[in-house]
């Protein structure tokens, strides 16, 4: 492979990971009972370790207001997943072609 083509390939490798984070932040909130899991295994991390609870309610805190902020941008999040499908097959063509 010449430098242009591993260019390309770490570019390709580079999309298809954010892609593969991007997908995988979606799919957070596909689980039925995700919050009340959530909050579930927080309460009893709670329990057990009473003297972190400020760190573990904070922890919680922030952990569901990403959560929240990944559902509200979901559209944007699948546009942006669309885009890196075109760039990698826009990759895929410059790749076959050299």
């Amino acid at each position: 492979m010449n430098n242009s083509t591993d260019t390309l390939h770490n570019h390709m490798a580079e999309c298809t990971q954010l892609k593969e984070v991007l997908e995988g932040a979606l799919q957070v909130d596909a689980a039925p009972d995700f919050y009340r899991n959530i909050e579930e295994a927080f309460h009893l991390l709670i329990a057990n370790r009473p003297d972190q609870a400020v760190s573990v309610f904070e922890t919680y805190s922030q952990l569901t207001s990403l959560f929240l902020v990944i559902k509200k941008n979901k559209d944007a999040i699948e546009a942006m997943i669309s885009e890196i499908n075109s760039t990698i097959l826009s990759f895929e063509e410059k790749y076959w072609n050299q």
